[in-house]
C-alpha cells in the first residue's frame, strides 16, 4: 500500500490562487467546487484556463461527451491593437444594403456575429467550431463604430460610406468590383473636393449658411440615395433646393410634391429666383407623362398625387422633393405610400419639423429617402424608439450616429444675428365659476363612460382611445368657449373675454397681430367678437382657395388690417406675415412643433421687430397638461436634431392621465 502525506491548508492556498487567476475569485472551500457564471465569464473563464493549460499548469480540462472525439473542443485566438483588418464589401441584388467579410490577421469573421458581440459588449466573437477570437479595446472600439450604424446585421450603404475610415484605419477595403457599392464609393470620394459653383442664373444673393447648405446638398447628392435639410423655418429651404434643382435639372425631371397651399408659392418662389427654370404645376397644364423629360420640374400636392400617382410613377426622376416631408411622417398613410411610388436618384425632404411628436415619425421620412438607414420599422420600434423615449441615452446616441449625416439643420438663433428677438409669455386664464361647473360635469361623464367601459368584456383599447379623444376635445372646445359644446349657453366665456381686451390693446397700440386656433369655429366667434369692437381683421382656414388665401396675405402685409384670424393647420406653413409683430395662440396643439411653425409666419427673414408670442391657457383644465407635455416632445426633438393627415397624440395611459 502507497501513503500520501497531504498539506490540507496550502492545497487551499494553490486552489485559491488558480480560481483567482481564471477569473473565478475567492470560494468558500467548505462545499463542492461549481460556480455559475454567465456568457461573458465562462468566455473569459475558458480562455484563461486554455492559456493554463497551453503554458504547461497542471490542470485538467474535461468536457461534454459532444467534444470527447475533439483534442481542441475550444480554441483562442487574439487580436492585438495593430492587427491587420481587410474588409470585402459585397452589395445585395438590389443594392440597398451591404454585406461585409472581414479577416482579422486571416482570421475570418461573421458580420452577424461581430455585430451581435460588439452591441453586447464583448470582447470575444465566436468564430463557430469552438474558435473564439479575443478583440483589443481599441479594435473594439474601431469596429464599434461601424456596428453602431446597424440597427439589424446589415449595414445601409450610406453608413457604411460615413464609416469607410473607420473602417479603412490601418487596414483595407475591398469593394466588389463593378458594383453599384464600388460606384458610389468613388462618388463619395469625389464629392469631398466638389466647391461651390457659380450662381449666375440665380437672381438672388445668398447668405453664407444658404452657400453651405447648397454645398452640402450638391455632395450628398453626389452619393446618397436621399437626404433631409431641417433648417429652422424661415431660413430658405425653398431658395436651397432651387439651386440644387438650377444645378442637377439637366440630369433629368424633377419632381416637387408638397401641400396644396404651397403649389402657387413655388411657382412664384421659381419665378423670382429661378426664372430660366421650366415649372409644371401638373394640376393646371395636365401633361401626360411621356411629355416630361429633362430640364422639366413638375410640381404637385400631396391630395393630387394620391390621385395620380400611378401616371406619374411612369417618369423616372432625377430629383423628388417632399416639401413639409412630415406630410408622410404616418408610415401607414396613403399619401407615403403614393410618395415611395414615385422612383428617384435623389430624394429630398425639406421639414423644420420632422420630430413633432415621437421617433416613429423621423423613422417614416429617413426610410423614405433613405430606405434602410433605420432598419425594419418593428425593430426600430422595439430597439431604438421605444428606449429613447424613456430616457435611455445609448438608444439616443444610436440614433443621433445614424441619422446625422443625413439630415442638416440650422437655427435661426445661430444664422440670422440680425434677427429681433421673439419673446413668449404664458397668459393664464381662470375660468368663471358656470363655466368651470360645465368643464367638470363634462370630466366626469368622461371618466364615468370610461370606467364603464373597461369594466365590460373584450379588448377595448381601440374604443377607449376613441372616447378618450372625443371626450378630450369637448373638454378643449368648452374652455375655449362654452357654446361650442353647449349651443344654448348665455353664461361666461373667459377666454373669447380675455383676448378681446388684449386686441384692443395691441390695436391701440398700433401692433399686427396674428390669431391661431385650431377651432375655425371658435374663430367666427372671435370675427364677431371684434367687428364689435372695430377690430379690423383678415381671415384664412383649409376651405379658402390659393387665390383667396393670397388675397387675404397680401391684404395683411399691406398694413390696412389689424390682425389676422387663421387656423393651425392652414396657417401653419407658406406663409410669409412679418407685418405682425404679435403673435396669439389661443388654444395650445398636441404638439408644440406645430406652434412653432405657426409663429414663425411671423418670426423670419425680412421682420425687423421684435415678436412677441402670446399662449392662453386656461388655468386647472386640460390646457394645462398639454402645455405640459410640449416640453418633453421639444426635448426629444432636440435631442436627435442637434448638431444635424391625422395628428400623433400621447400613448393611451397619457391620454388617461390628461383626463
Amino acid at each position: 500500500p502507497l501513503a500520501r502525506l497531504r498539506d490540507l491548508g496550502m492545497e487551499r492556498i494553490d486552489a485559491a490562487n488558480l480560481c483567482r487567476s481564471i477569473g473565478l475569485g475567492s470560494t468558500n472551500f467548505d462545499f463542492p467546487f461549481s460556480w455559475s457564471i454567465d456568457h461573458q465569464q465562462s468566455i473569459d473563464f475558458l480562455e484563461k484556463s486554455h492559456q493554463k493549460f497551453l503554458s504547461g499548469t497542471k490542470i485538467n480540462i474535461e468536457w461534454p461527451r459532444e467534444y470527447d472525439d475533439k483534442e481542441k473542443p475550444i480554441e483562442f485566438t487574439s487580436a492585438d491593437d495593430e492587427a491587420a483588418i481587410n474588409f470585402t464589401a459585397k452589395s445585395s441584388n438590389d443594392w440597398l444594403d451591404c454585406t461585409l467579410e472581414i479577416s482579422v490577421d486571416g482570421e475570418s469573421l461573421d458580420w452577424a456575429a461581430l455585430v451581435e458581440s460588439l452591441k453586447a459588449k464583448r470582447r470575444y466573437v465566436a468564430m463557430g467550431g469552438g474558435r473564439f477570437l479575443s478583440l483589443s479595446k481599441k479594435l473594439r472600439e474601431r469596429l464599434q463604430r461601424v456596428a453602431e450604424t446597424c440597427v439589424t446585421d446589415r449595414i445601409c450603404i450610406e453608413n457604411f460610406l460615413v464609416e469607410h475610415n473607420a473602417l479603412a484605419e490601418d487596414g483595407q477595403v475591398f469593394l466588389e468590383t463593378g458594383s453599384a457599392l464600388e460606384k458610389t464609393t468613388e462618388n463619395f470620394e469625389k464629392s469631398r473636393s466638389l466647391v461651390m459653383p457659380k450662381l449666375s442664373e440665380i437672381q438672388a444673393d445668398l447668405r453664407s449658411y444658404q452657400e453651405e447648405g447648397v454645398l452640402w446638398l450638391l455632395r450628398i447628392a453626389m452619393w446618397s440615395r436621399g437626404a433631409c435639410l431641417a433648417d429652422d423655418m424661415g431660413l430658405g429651404k425653398t431658395l436651397q433646393t432651387l439651386v440644387l434643382i438650377s444645378k442637377r435639372a439637366e440630369i433629368g425631371p424633377v419632381l416637387i410634391v408638397c401641400p396644396a397651399s404651397l403649389v402657387k408659392n413655388w411657382i412664384a418662389e421659381k419665378e423670382k429666383f429661378c426664372p430660366h427654370l421650366r415649372m409644371i404645376d401638373w394640376a393646371r397644364d395636365r401633361l401626360t407623362s411621356n411629355a416630361i423629360g429633362s430640364g422639366d420640374v413638375v410640381v404637385i400636392s400631396y391630395p393630387m398625387l394620391l390621385h395620380k400617382g400611378d401616371v406619374i410613377a411612369e417618369v423616372k426622376w432625377a430629383l423628388k422633393v417632399l416639401d413639409e416631408a412630415q406630410a408622410i411622417k404616418n408610415p401607414s398613410s396613403q399619401t407615403r405610400s403614393a410618395v415611395l411610388r414615385q422612383s428617384a436618384d435623389f430624394s429630398l425632404a425639406l421639414s423644420g419639423t420632422p420630430i413633432e411628436n415621437n421617433l416613429g415619425e423621423l423613422w417614416s421620412i429617413m426610410d423614405a429617402i433613405v430606405p434602410g438607414i433605420l432598419g425594419p420599422r418593428k425593430i426600430f420600434q422595439d430597439n431604438l424608439a421605444k428606449p429613447a423615449a424613456l430616457g435611455d441615452n445609448e438608444a439616443l446616441g444610436k440614433i443621433k450616429r445614424i441619422v446625422t449625416p443625413f439630415i442638416l439643420r440650422r437655427l435661426k438663433s445661430g444664422c440670422l444675428k440680425e434677427l429681433p428677438p421673439k419673446t413668449e409669455i404664458p397668459i393664464w386664464v381662470d375660468l368663471e365659476a358656470d363655466e368651470r361647473q360645465l368643464y367638470d360635469t363634462l370630466r366626469f361623464e368622461a371618466l364615468s363612460e370610461l370606467e364603464n367601459e373597461e369594466s365590460s368584456e373584450g379588448d377595448q383599447e381601440a374604443n377607449n382611445r376613441m372616447d378618450i379623444l372625443a371626450a378630450l376635445l369637448r373638454l378643449r372646445q368648452s374652455v375655449c368657449h362654452p357654446s361650442l359644446v353647449d349651443s344654448e349657453w348665455e353664461g361666461a366665456a373667459s377666454k373669447l373675454s380675455e383676448l378681446i381686451i388684449l386686441l384692443a390693446k395691441l390695436k391701440e397700440a398700433g401692433h399686427k397681430v396674428l390669431v391661431f386656433s385650431q377651432f375655425t369655429r371658435f374663430l367666427g366667434l372671435i370675427e364677431r367678437a371684434m367687428t364689435k369692437r372695430g377690430i379690423t381683421y383678415c381671415y384664412l382656414d383649409g376651405k379658402m382657395s390659393g387665390d383667396a388665401r393670397k388675397r387675404e396675405v397680401d391684404n395683411f402685409q399691406s398694413g390696412a388690417f389689424d390682425a389676422f384670424l387663421i387656423s393651425l393647420k392652414a396657417g401653419g406653413t407658406g406663409l410669409n406675415l412679418t407685418r405682425a409683430n404679435y403673435v396669439i395662440h389661443v388654444d395650445p396643439w398636441w404638439n408644440p412643433a406645430a406652434e412653432d411653425q405657426a409663429s414663425d409666419r411671423a418670426y423670419r427673414m425680412g421682420q425687423k421687430q421684435a415678436v412677441t408670442v402670446y399662449k392662453m391657457i386656461v388655468r386647472s383644465t386640460v390646457e394645462e397638461k398639454i402645455a405640459a407635455l410640449h416640453g418633453t416632445k421639444r426635448r426629444l426633438s432636440s435631442q436627435i436634431l442637434a448638431g444635424t393627415n391625422r395628428e400623433a397624440i400621447p400613448k393611451l395611459e397619457d391620454l388617461r392621465r390628461l383626463l
